[in-house]
């Protein structure tokens, strides 16, 4: 199989923009050489082998059950590796992103030539999407900050801005404690539980501010309404949302199928987009962007961006 290289002209049409505006917005750093290739028929057999043993795994992590247990030790783990090596990209990865050599990319299949290409891409496509959706802000709260990774996206890309980050995990927290003192950056940290709304009096959202969520609601399965709720009467500027969405997909293919079957399965975000969309024909909102930018594990896509405000 010939590599298929992953240029800015790709990432592009991914974004619905020009080649020229993905260089604009990532200035220095650049599209570094990427490239895939699709997998082997012996190798599309062994992938959807395995995607079929984990639809069938019964001790997947179910969402929405509110065990911040799971994330208190995930996180733990790399606000250790932070204190050793400093707030940067590398120690903020997150687990889940290590020896993905099988990702789903453009509507099939593909096959990584490292264990750093998901991550590459995953930088890439982030830093394009904050870059063109939250251009100007001046302060950002991310509910479901995990890492911290996108805050510190932020703080390269908006500078002077206010940079919050709110998670229902308080080593989450840590880590951006030690990010600030680091750094002595506008990034600061806050215990927030998306499902209970618990902590919701320390979040301070007002017009200025722009909310970003990053497969967090994802955790939320259908329980979104309070969250948006809150939103709706805080009336933020902006909200950008980098999730799963199921509707996205075309459940008359089998590549998006197995999709549907493995999101349900988790109990990821459902029923959020049609409810904004009814909300925007109720003239309550409005919907910016809805793109799915066909990037994920060999499993699901995390990678669709739906964009809207109050009104």
């Amino acid at each position: 199989m010939s590599d298929i290289h992953l240029d800015a002209e790709n990432l592009a049409r991914l974004f619905g923009i020009s080649a020229a505006d993905v260089r604009q917005v990532l200035g220095p750093h650049g599209v570094p050489p990427l490239s895939y290739r699709r997998p082997s028929a012996s190798e599309r057999e062994a992938i959807l082998r395995d995607v079929h043993k984990h639809l069938e795994d019964p001790s997947l992590r179910i969402s929405g059950e509110n065990d911040s247990a799971v994330w208190e030790r995930g996180w733990g783990q790399i606000r250790d590796v932070v204190a050793r090596e400093g707030f940067n990209l590398r120690s903020l990865k997150p687990q889940y992103f290590r020896n993905q050599m099988v990702l789903r990319l453009a509507g099939d299949y593909a096959c990584a030539p490292n264990d750093t290409f998901v991550t590459d891409v995953d930088v890439l496509l982030r830093r394009i999407a904050y870059s063109r959706y939250l251009a100007g802000s001046t302060s950002v709260l991310e509910l479901g900050c995990g890492t911290g990774l996108n805050l510190l996206l932020l703080r390269d890309i908006l500078p002077q801005a206010k940079l919050v980050g709110a998670d229902w995990a308080r080593a989450s927290v840590e880590i951006l404690d030690l990010a600030s003192k680091e750094s002595g950056s506008k990034i600061s940290g806050m215990q927030f539980n998306m499902l209970t709304l618990e902590g919701r009096e320390r979040l301070a959202i007002d017009s200025d501010t722009a909310v970003l969520t990053v497969h967090s609601m994802e955790q939320l399965g259908s329980g979104f309404q309070p969250l948006f709720d809150m939103l709706m009467q805080a009336k933020p500027r902006l909200c950008v949302h980098f999730e799963p969405i199921v509707e996205l997909y075309d459940p008359a293919q089998l590549f998006d199928a197995l999709a549907i079957r493995y999101h349900k399965k988790r109990n990821y975000l459902q029923d959020y987009l049609p409810a904004l969309q009814r909300y925007a024909e109720q003239g309550l909102i409005e919907m910016l962007d809805v793109r799915r930018l066909g990037f994920g594990s060999q499993f699901h896509e995390a990678y669709s961006l739906v964009v809207w405000r109050p009104r």
